[in-house]
Protein backbone atom coordinates (compact mmCIF):
# COMPACT_ATOMS: atom_id res chain seq x y z
CA UNK A 1 0.00 0.00 0.00
CA UNK A 2 1.30 3.48 -0.88
CA UNK A 3 2.23 5.78 1.96
CA UNK A 4 3.68 9.22 2.65
CA UNK A 5 5.97 10.05 5.54
CA UNK A 6 6.43 13.62 6.81
CA UNK A 7 9.78 14.21 8.50
CA UNK A 8 10.43 17.54 10.26
CA UNK A 9 14.23 17.71 10.15
CA UNK A 10 14.21 20.59 12.61
CA UNK A 11 11.65 18.69 14.77
CA UNK A 12 7.90 19.31 14.96
CA UNK A 13 8.23 20.99 18.37
CA UNK A 14 10.60 23.68 17.11
CA UNK A 15 9.84 27.31 16.30
CA UNK A 16 12.88 27.63 14.03
CA UNK A 17 15.13 25.44 11.81
CA UNK A 18 12.17 24.67 9.55
CA UNK A 19 12.80 21.93 7.00
CA UNK A 20 10.04 19.46 6.12
CA UNK A 21 10.41 16.39 3.94
CA UNK A 22 7.31 14.89 2.30
CA UNK A 23 8.54 11.38 1.46
CA UNK A 24 6.27 9.36 -0.82
CA UNK A 25 6.88 5.60 -0.78
CA UNK A 26 5.04 3.56 -3.45
CA UNK A 27 3.79 0.25 -2.09
CA UNK A 28 5.22 1.30 1.27
CA UNK A 29 8.83 0.65 0.21
CA UNK A 30 11.81 2.85 -0.62
CA UNK A 31 11.66 1.92 -4.27
CA UNK A 32 10.87 4.59 -6.85
CA UNK A 33 10.20 6.87 -3.90
CA UNK A 34 10.32 10.68 -4.08
CA UNK A 35 10.88 13.50 -1.61
CA UNK A 36 9.51 17.03 -1.66
CA UNK A 37 11.20 19.57 0.62
CA UNK A 38 9.55 22.63 2.13
CA UNK A 39 11.80 25.37 3.59
CA UNK A 40 15.39 25.25 4.80
CA UNK A 41 15.84 27.43 7.88
CA UNK A 42 18.23 28.00 10.75
CA UNK A 43 17.58 28.48 14.45
CA UNK A 44 19.30 29.37 17.70
CA UNK A 45 20.93 27.12 20.27
CA UNK A 46 18.74 27.20 23.37
CA UNK A 47 21.06 27.95 26.27
CA UNK A 48 21.74 30.83 28.65
CA UNK A 49 24.96 32.13 27.10
CA UNK A 50 25.21 35.89 26.48
CA UNK A 51 25.57 35.37 22.72
CA UNK A 52 23.20 33.73 20.27
CA UNK A 53 24.57 30.69 18.43
CA UNK A 54 23.16 29.48 15.13
CA UNK A 55 22.09 25.93 14.39
CA UNK A 56 20.73 24.23 11.27
CA UNK A 57 18.49 21.19 10.68
CA UNK A 58 19.83 17.64 10.69
CA UNK A 59 19.83 16.50 7.05
CA UNK A 60 21.38 13.03 7.48
CA UNK A 61 18.01 11.57 6.47
CA UNK A 62 18.27 13.44 3.17
CA UNK A 63 21.94 12.76 2.52
CA UNK A 64 21.14 9.05 2.41
CA UNK A 65 18.31 9.71 -0.05
CA UNK A 66 19.56 12.79 -1.90
CA UNK A 67 18.85 11.38 -5.36
CA UNK A 68 15.19 10.98 -4.41
CA UNK A 69 14.61 14.73 -3.93
CA UNK A 70 12.17 16.07 -6.53
CA UNK A 71 12.52 19.70 -5.47
CA UNK A 72 12.33 22.33 -2.75
CA UNK A 73 9.81 25.13 -2.23
CA UNK A 74 10.35 28.08 0.12
CA UNK A 75 7.39 29.62 1.92
CA UNK A 76 8.96 33.02 2.73
CA UNK A 77 12.22 34.85 3.31
CA UNK A 78 12.74 34.77 7.07
CA UNK A 79 15.99 33.23 8.25
CA UNK A 80 14.26 30.38 10.06
CA UNK A 81 12.91 29.30 6.66
CA UNK A 82 15.78 30.07 4.23
CA UNK A 83 18.84 30.72 6.40
CA UNK A 84 20.44 27.25 6.24
CA UNK A 85 20.05 26.88 2.48
CA UNK A 86 23.77 27.20 1.55
CA UNK A 87 24.97 24.71 4.16
CA UNK A 88 22.24 22.17 3.34
CA UNK A 89 22.84 22.34 -0.41
CA UNK A 90 26.56 21.83 0.13
CA UNK A 91 25.88 18.83 2.39
CA UNK A 92 23.52 17.26 -0.13
CA UNK A 93 25.76 17.92 -3.10
CA UNK A 94 23.01 17.41 -5.71
CA UNK A 95 21.00 19.78 -7.86
CA UNK A 96 17.22 19.86 -7.70
CA UNK A 97 14.81 22.68 -8.58
CA UNK A 98 14.14 25.34 -5.93
CA UNK A 99 11.06 27.55 -6.21
CA UNK A 100 9.86 30.60 -4.26
CA UNK A 101 7.93 33.85 -4.62
CA UNK A 102 9.77 36.68 -6.36
CA UNK A 103 10.80 38.35 -3.11
CA UNK A 104 11.76 35.14 -1.32
CA UNK A 105 13.75 34.00 -4.36
CA UNK A 106 15.72 37.26 -4.39
CA UNK A 107 16.56 36.95 -0.69
CA UNK A 108 17.58 33.30 -0.97
CA UNK A 109 19.54 33.83 -4.19
CA UNK A 110 21.89 36.26 -2.48
CA UNK A 111 22.74 33.57 0.07
CA UNK A 112 23.61 31.10 -2.67
CA UNK A 113 25.64 33.69 -4.60
CA UNK A 114 27.62 34.61 -1.48
CA UNK A 115 28.33 30.91 -0.87
CA UNK A 116 29.39 30.58 -4.54
CA UNK A 117 26.66 28.09 -5.26
CA UNK A 118 25.79 28.44 -8.94
CA UNK A 119 22.17 27.24 -8.72
CA UNK A 120 19.44 29.71 -9.65
CA UNK A 121 16.18 29.82 -7.70
CA UNK A 122 13.05 29.78 -9.85
CA UNK A 123 10.24 32.29 -9.33
CA UNK A 124 6.78 30.97 -8.56
CA UNK A 125 4.01 33.45 -9.31
CA UNK A 126 0.73 33.63 -7.36
CA UNK A 127 -1.84 31.35 -8.95
CA UNK A 128 0.81 29.31 -10.76
CA UNK A 129 0.65 25.56 -10.10
CA UNK A 130 3.86 23.55 -9.99
CA UNK A 131 4.65 19.89 -10.62
CA UNK A 132 7.70 18.36 -8.96
CA UNK A 133 7.91 14.63 -9.61
CA UNK A 134 4.72 13.05 -8.34
CA UNK A 135 3.80 16.15 -6.32
CA UNK A 136 1.60 19.01 -7.57
CA UNK A 137 1.69 22.26 -5.62
CA UNK A 138 -0.57 25.29 -5.52
CA UNK A 139 0.84 28.43 -3.86
CA UNK A 140 -1.53 30.55 -1.77
CA UNK A 141 -0.60 34.07 -0.77
CA UNK A 142 -1.02 34.86 2.94
CA UNK A 143 -0.15 37.84 5.12
CA UNK A 144 2.77 37.61 7.54
CA UNK A 145 5.39 40.08 8.79
CA UNK A 146 7.08 39.74 5.40
CA UNK A 147 5.60 40.14 1.90
CA UNK A 148 5.69 37.31 -0.59
CA UNK A 149 4.65 34.60 1.89
CA UNK A 150 3.07 31.41 0.54
CA UNK A 151 1.11 28.50 1.93
CA UNK A 152 0.99 25.41 -0.28
CA UNK A 153 -1.72 22.92 -1.12
CA UNK A 154 0.29 19.80 -1.97
CA UNK A 155 -1.34 17.03 -3.98
CA UNK A 156 0.38 13.65 -3.54
CA UNK A 157 -0.45 10.17 -4.85
CA UNK A 158 -2.13 9.32 -1.52
CA UNK A 159 -4.02 12.58 -0.94
CA UNK A 160 -3.72 16.32 -0.43
CA UNK A 161 -1.84 18.14 2.32
CA UNK A 162 -2.06 21.82 3.26
CA UNK A 163 1.29 23.24 4.39
CA UNK A 164 0.35 26.33 6.37
CA UNK A 165 3.49 27.69 7.96
CA UNK A 166 3.88 31.23 9.42
CA UNK A 167 0.84 33.41 8.76
CA UNK A 168 -1.74 35.79 10.11
CA UNK A 169 -4.89 37.12 8.47
CA UNK A 170 -4.10 40.84 8.51
CA UNK A 171 -7.24 42.76 7.52
CA UNK A 172 -5.28 46.00 7.07
CA UNK A 173 -1.96 44.89 5.55
CA UNK A 174 0.63 47.65 5.02
CA UNK A 175 1.07 46.76 1.34
CA UNK A 176 -2.65 46.31 0.69
CA UNK A 177 -2.20 42.67 -0.34
CA UNK A 178 -4.63 40.41 1.52
CA UNK A 179 -4.53 36.71 2.30
CA UNK A 180 -6.16 34.64 -0.43
CA UNK A 181 -8.94 33.22 1.72
CA UNK A 182 -11.09 32.42 -1.29
CA UNK A 183 -8.26 30.44 -2.83
CA UNK A 184 -7.81 28.45 0.38
CA UNK A 185 -11.50 27.55 0.32
CA UNK A 186 -11.48 26.75 -3.40
CA UNK A 187 -8.45 24.45 -3.25
CA UNK A 188 -9.82 22.74 -0.16
CA UNK A 189 -13.05 21.67 -1.86
CA UNK A 190 -11.33 18.39 -2.61
CA UNK A 191 -10.70 16.45 0.61
CA UNK A 192 -7.51 17.42 2.44
CA UNK A 193 -5.89 14.61 4.37
CA UNK A 194 -3.87 16.77 6.77
CA UNK A 195 -3.41 20.43 7.63
CA UNK A 196 0.05 21.38 8.86
CA UNK A 197 -0.57 24.71 10.57
CA UNK A 198 1.48 27.40 12.26
CA UNK A 199 0.57 27.27 15.98
CA UNK A 200 2.87 29.84 17.61
CA UNK A 201 -0.05 32.15 18.40
CA UNK A 202 -2.32 29.44 19.82
CA UNK A 203 -2.05 30.82 23.36
CA UNK A 204 -3.49 34.21 22.36
CA UNK A 205 -7.20 34.94 22.05
CA UNK A 206 -8.78 36.82 19.19
CA UNK A 207 -6.84 38.06 16.17
CA UNK A 208 -3.25 39.25 15.86
CA UNK A 209 -3.05 43.04 15.49
CA UNK A 210 -2.24 44.51 12.10
CA UNK A 211 1.31 45.59 11.29
CA UNK A 212 -0.05 49.09 10.67
CA UNK A 213 -0.75 49.76 14.36
CA UNK A 214 2.97 50.39 14.90
CA UNK A 215 2.88 53.56 12.80
CA UNK A 216 1.81 55.58 15.83
CA UNK A 217 4.48 54.01 18.08
CA UNK A 218 7.30 55.01 15.73
CA UNK A 219 5.84 58.48 15.34
CA UNK A 220 5.64 59.07 19.11
CA UNK A 221 9.02 57.55 20.01
CA UNK A 222 10.89 59.47 17.35
CA UNK A 223 9.00 62.68 18.16
CA UNK A 224 10.06 62.46 21.85
CA UNK A 225 13.71 61.59 21.15
CA UNK A 226 16.29 64.25 22.06
CA UNK A 227 19.24 62.63 20.30
CA UNK A 228 19.98 59.83 17.89
CA UNK A 229 17.39 57.08 17.46
CA UNK A 230 18.57 53.52 16.85
CA UNK A 231 15.90 51.12 15.60
CA UNK A 232 16.52 47.40 15.46
CA UNK A 233 14.29 44.62 14.18
CA UNK A 234 14.64 41.43 12.16
CA UNK A 235 16.54 42.71 9.13
CA UNK A 236 14.00 41.20 6.73
CA UNK A 237 11.05 42.98 8.35
CA UNK A 238 10.46 45.39 5.48
CA UNK A 239 7.24 46.73 6.93
CA UNK A 240 9.13 47.85 10.03
CA UNK A 241 11.82 49.65 8.05
CA UNK A 242 9.23 51.45 5.94
CA UNK A 243 7.45 52.63 9.09
CA UNK A 244 10.73 53.86 10.59
CA UNK A 245 11.68 55.70 7.39
CA UNK A 246 8.30 57.41 7.19
CA UNK A 247 8.31 58.54 10.84
CA UNK A 248 11.90 59.77 10.56
CA UNK A 249 11.03 61.81 7.46
CA UNK A 250 8.10 63.35 9.35
CA UNK A 251 10.54 64.87 11.86
CA UNK A 252 13.25 65.84 9.40
CA UNK A 253 15.65 63.06 10.30
CA UNK A 254 18.26 61.61 8.00
CA UNK A 255 18.51 57.81 8.07
CA UNK A 256 21.63 55.62 8.01
CA UNK A 257 21.60 51.87 7.41
CA UNK A 258 24.03 50.19 9.80
CA UNK A 259 25.02 46.59 9.11
CA UNK A 260 25.36 44.40 6.05
CA UNK A 261 22.05 42.55 6.46
CA UNK A 262 20.09 45.82 6.78
CA UNK A 263 21.67 47.30 3.66
CA UNK A 264 21.20 44.08 1.70
CA UNK A 265 17.55 43.55 2.64
CA UNK A 266 16.49 47.17 2.26
CA UNK A 267 18.09 47.18 -1.20
CA UNK A 268 16.10 44.06 -2.19
CA UNK A 269 12.87 45.49 -0.75
CA UNK A 270 13.42 48.79 -2.53
CA UNK A 271 14.07 47.11 -5.88
CA UNK A 272 10.82 45.15 -5.55
CA UNK A 273 8.76 48.10 -4.38
CA UNK A 274 8.17 47.04 -0.77
CA UNK A 275 10.21 49.91 0.70
CA UNK A 276 10.06 53.42 -0.76
CA UNK A 277 13.47 55.01 -0.38
CA UNK A 278 14.11 58.73 -0.65
CA UNK A 279 17.77 58.93 -1.57
CA UNK A 280 17.93 62.45 -0.14
CA UNK A 281 16.90 61.06 3.25
CA UNK A 282 19.61 58.40 3.35
CA UNK A 283 23.06 59.24 4.63
CA UNK A 284 26.22 57.16 4.34
CA UNK A 285 27.28 55.75 7.71
CA UNK A 286 30.71 57.32 7.19
CA UNK A 287 29.13 60.79 7.22
CA UNK A 288 26.79 60.53 10.19
CA UNK A 289 29.16 62.57 12.34
CA UNK A 290 28.18 65.58 10.22
CA UNK A 291 24.48 65.20 11.10
CA UNK A 292 23.08 66.71 14.34
CA UNK A 293 22.09 63.93 16.75
CA UNK A 294 18.47 65.09 16.90
CA UNK A 295 18.23 64.81 13.13
CA UNK A 296 19.53 61.27 12.78
CA UNK A 297 17.92 57.81 12.83
CA UNK A 298 19.99 54.66 12.50
CA UNK A 299 18.41 51.40 11.34
CA UNK A 300 20.74 48.81 12.79
CA UNK A 301 21.11 45.04 12.40
CA UNK A 302 21.32 42.72 15.40
CA UNK A 303 18.01 42.76 17.23
CA UNK A 304 18.45 39.06 18.06
CA UNK A 305 21.90 39.80 19.55
CA UNK A 306 23.62 37.80 16.84
CA UNK A 307 27.35 37.36 17.33
CA UNK A 308 29.24 39.94 15.29
CA UNK A 309 26.16 42.02 14.46
CA UNK A 310 26.44 45.80 14.33
CA UNK A 311 24.24 46.29 17.39
CA UNK A 312 26.23 43.77 19.43
CA UNK A 313 29.43 45.63 18.51
CA UNK A 314 27.93 49.02 19.40
CA UNK A 315 26.77 47.73 22.80
CA UNK A 316 30.21 46.22 23.49
CA UNK A 317 32.06 49.40 22.47
CA UNK A 318 33.68 47.61 19.52
CA UNK A 319 32.03 49.66 16.75
CA UNK A 320 33.06 53.05 15.37
CA UNK A 321 29.65 54.29 16.55
CA UNK A 322 29.84 54.92 20.30
CA UNK A 323 26.87 55.02 22.66
CA UNK A 324 25.83 58.44 23.95
CA UNK A 325 23.59 59.19 26.93
CA UNK A 326 21.19 61.07 24.64
CA UNK A 327 20.70 57.99 22.40
CA UNK A 328 17.43 56.10 22.22
CA UNK A 329 17.39 52.42 21.19
CA UNK A 330 14.08 50.92 20.06
CA UNK A 331 13.85 47.12 19.98
CA UNK A 332 11.04 46.37 17.53
CA UNK A 333 11.75 42.65 17.47
CA UNK A 334 9.84 39.47 18.35
CA UNK A 335 9.52 38.91 22.08
CA UNK A 336 9.70 35.15 21.65
CA UNK A 337 12.35 33.35 19.64
CA UNK A 338 13.81 30.41 21.58
CA UNK A 339 17.51 30.72 22.25
CA UNK A 340 17.71 34.52 22.11
CA UNK A 341 16.34 35.81 25.44
CA UNK A 342 19.55 35.75 27.49
CA UNK A 343 21.60 37.38 24.74
CA UNK A 344 19.01 40.11 24.10
CA UNK A 345 18.73 40.89 27.82
CA UNK A 346 22.52 41.12 28.00
CA UNK A 347 22.50 43.51 25.04
CA UNK A 348 19.87 45.75 26.64
CA UNK A 349 21.74 45.76 29.95
CA UNK A 350 24.95 46.88 28.23
CA UNK A 351 23.17 49.78 26.54
CA UNK A 352 21.36 50.87 29.71
CA UNK A 353 24.60 50.70 31.71
CA UNK A 354 26.14 53.16 29.25
CA UNK A 355 23.32 55.63 29.92
CA UNK A 356 21.23 55.19 26.79
CA UNK A 357 17.43 55.08 26.81
CA UNK A 358 16.25 51.65 25.70
CA UNK A 359 12.64 50.98 24.72
CA UNK A 360 11.71 47.30 24.65
CA UNK A 361 8.69 45.02 24.92
CA UNK A 362 8.86 44.32 28.66
CA UNK A 363 8.22 48.01 29.39
CA UNK A 364 4.66 47.55 28.16
CA UNK A 365 5.17 49.44 24.91
CA UNK A 366 3.56 48.11 21.71
CA UNK A 367 6.88 47.83 19.84
CA UNK A 368 6.24 44.69 17.84
CA UNK A 369 3.22 42.85 16.53
CA UNK A 370 3.35 39.17 15.81
CA UNK A 371 3.38 37.83 12.30
CA UNK A 372 1.62 34.71 13.61
CA UNK A 373 -2.11 34.23 13.79
CA UNK A 374 -3.90 34.07 17.14
CA UNK A 375 -6.63 31.58 18.01
CA UNK A 376 -9.36 33.05 15.79
CA UNK A 377 -7.09 33.03 12.74
CA UNK A 378 -5.99 29.48 13.45
CA UNK A 379 -9.64 28.45 13.81
CA UNK A 380 -10.52 30.16 10.53
CA UNK A 381 -7.80 28.25 8.69
CA UNK A 382 -8.98 24.98 10.25
CA UNK A 383 -12.53 25.69 9.07
CA UNK A 384 -11.48 26.71 5.56
CA UNK A 385 -9.29 23.66 4.99
CA UNK A 386 -11.51 21.10 6.79
CA UNK A 387 -8.75 18.50 6.85
CA UNK A 388 -9.17 15.01 8.30
CA UNK A 389 -6.05 15.40 10.46
CA UNK A 390 -4.40 18.43 12.09
CA UNK A 391 -0.64 18.61 12.63
CA UNK A 392 0.53 21.83 14.38
CA UNK A 393 4.01 23.08 13.40
CA UNK A 394 6.21 26.10 14.11
CA UNK A 395 5.66 26.08 17.88
CA UNK A 396 6.94 24.44 21.04
CA UNK A 397 5.00 21.84 23.02
CA UNK A 398 2.96 24.44 24.91
CA UNK A 399 1.80 26.05 21.64
CA UNK A 400 0.98 22.67 20.09
CA UNK A 401 -0.98 21.70 23.18
CA UNK A 402 -3.09 24.87 23.02
CA UNK A 403 -3.67 24.31 19.31
CA UNK A 404 -4.89 20.81 20.14
CA UNK A 405 -7.32 22.18 22.76
CA UNK A 406 -8.63 24.69 20.21
CA UNK A 407 -9.17 21.90 17.68
CA UNK A 408 -10.97 19.81 20.32
CA UNK A 409 -13.35 22.68 21.00
CA UNK A 410 -14.05 22.78 17.25
CA UNK A 411 -15.09 19.13 17.23
CA UNK A 412 -11.91 17.31 16.25
CA UNK A 413 -11.38 13.97 17.97
CA UNK A 414 -8.13 13.14 19.80
CA UNK A 415 -6.99 10.73 17.08
CA UNK A 416 -7.35 13.51 14.48
CA UNK A 417 -5.02 15.91 16.33
CA UNK A 418 -1.46 14.75 15.74
CA UNK A 419 1.06 15.74 18.41
CA UNK A 420 4.06 13.48 17.80
CA UNK A 421 6.77 13.30 20.43
CA UNK A 422 10.39 14.11 19.64
CA UNK A 423 11.81 11.78 17.02
CA UNK A 424 8.43 10.36 15.95
CA UNK A 425 7.10 11.20 12.49
CA UNK A 426 3.71 10.50 10.93
CA UNK A 427 3.19 8.07 8.09
CA UNK A 428 -0.03 8.55 6.13
CA UNK A 429 -1.44 5.57 4.21
CA UNK A 430 -3.59 5.73 1.11
CA UNK A 431 -6.50 4.19 3.04
CA UNK A 432 -6.57 7.38 5.17
CA UNK A 433 -4.91 5.92 8.27
CA UNK A 434 -1.86 7.34 10.05
CA UNK A 435 0.76 5.87 12.37
CA UNK A 436 3.95 6.97 14.13
CA UNK A 437 6.00 3.81 13.74
CA UNK A 438 8.86 5.65 12.03
CA UNK A 439 11.39 6.97 14.56
CA UNK A 440 14.46 9.11 13.88
CA UNK A 441 17.01 10.73 16.18
CA UNK A 442 17.81 14.31 15.17
CA UNK A 443 21.08 16.14 15.85
CA UNK A 444 20.94 19.84 14.93
CA UNK A 445 24.11 21.05 13.19
CA UNK A 446 25.99 24.14 14.46
CA UNK A 447 26.44 26.77 11.76
CA UNK A 448 29.88 28.35 11.95
CA UNK A 449 29.43 31.89 10.67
Amino acid sequence: MNKLRIVALGDFASVTSNLFAYHFLPDGKENNDQILLVDCGLGFVQDDTPETKLVGPDVDYLVKRKNKIAGLVLTHGHEDHIGALPEVLIQLGVNFPIWASKLTAAMAQIKLDEARISQKIKILAPGQSLSLGGFKLYPIGVTHSLPGTFHFLIETPIGSFYHGTDFKFDLNPPDGIFSELGEIARLSRKPVLALLSDCLGAEKKGYSPSETILNEMFDQEIKKAKGRVFITAISSNFYRWQQALKASAEYGRKVALIGYSIRKNVKIASEQGYVQLNRKQLVDDRKIKNIPDNKLTLLIAGGMAQVGSSLAKVAAGKHKIKVKKTDKFIFSSPDYIPGTSAAINNLINNLVEQGAEVVYEDLGEELHVSGHGSRQELALLINLVSAKYLLPIGGEWRHRRQYGLLASQMGYLPNQILLPKAGAFPTFWENGQVDFNFQLGLNPKPLNR
